[in-house]
């Protein structure tokens, strides 16, 4: 009669942990059909992200999804900074979209474009030609699809 060898705790949380993590990034790595996909993309041959050519001491033109506490100390924060501009705020919200845009006006900024009250207002923010850098502001929980479609649609982004 031949023993079974004992398998020790050590053994068995390891194999556990392992086929988890192996569980864990099968699924991670699956791709989520969105509204990113909807986002224009770079044409080929296409040289710069946006289509424009860079120019020295170009405005930035920056676009913020999410207008929270942290989104909306962002759009300030752009609005400061020689150089840049906030073209477009969006929020799933539409009264924080129209907030930040009356914010900014108020400070001598020009009014960006508002995009909100739905869940795809950020891919139809995403489809303005005036857009360089996106940063996402929203709960952690939405910034690889907000990021993906910033970045598939040829900006730069900050999550």
């Amino acid at each position: 009669m031949s023993e079974t060898p004992a398998v020790s705790r050590r053994l068995l949380l390891g194999s556990a942990a392992a086929t988890g993590a192996l569980a864990t990034g099968i699924g991670a790595a699956a791709p989520s059909a969105s509204a990113a996909e909807q986002a224009p993309r770079r044409k080929p041959g296409q040289k710069s992200m946006t289509g424009v050519p860079f120019a020295a001491h170009r405005t930035v033109r920056v676009g913020v999804i999410g207008l929270g506490n942290r989104g909306s100390g962002m759009i300030t924060g752009w609005a400061a900074v020689p150089g840049c501009t906030v073209t477009a705020v969006c929020d799933i919200r539409a009264d924080r979209a129209k907030r930040a845009a009356d914010r900014l006006e108020s400070k001598g900024s020009p009014r960006p474009a508002e995009y909100g009250g739905s869940a795809d207002s950020y891919a139809r923010m995403l489809r303005r030609d005036d857009i360089d850098l996106v940063c996402v502001a929203t709960p952690w929980e939405f910034h690889y699809e907000h990021g993906r479609a910033a970045l598939l649609s040829g900006r730069h982004a900050l999550v």
